[in-house]
């Protein structure tokens, strides 16, 4: 049963980190982030950083990875929105 929730826990995960991705598909293919919130992303990268930091404490190797990742694709969004801010 371990080695099940091993895999759940993996797959889960996974997902999470790759939500952010079609936002930054989007303003990338659009050069626009008009109506994306910088705020929101910003808070966003402030949460996974904490739960990264807690995944280390406790030595939990799948929310190390997938908040680590997590992390570079905020910051992925963060940069494209002010990149294509409209002014």
């Amino acid at each position: 049963m371990e080695i099940w929730t091993n895999y759940i826990r993996w797959i889960i995960v996974s997902i999470g980190v790759c939500v952010n991705l079609p936002q930054a598909l989007k303003i990338y293919r659009q050069k626009s982030s008009k109506n994306v919130s910088a705020l929101t992303y910003i808070l966003l990268l402030i949460v996974v950083t904490g739960y990264l930091f807690e995944a280390i404490r406790i030595k939990a190797e799948a929310f190390m990875i997938t908040n680590g990742i997590a992390i570079i694709v905020c910051l992925l969004v963060l940069y494209l929105i002010y990149r294509y801010r409209r002014k």
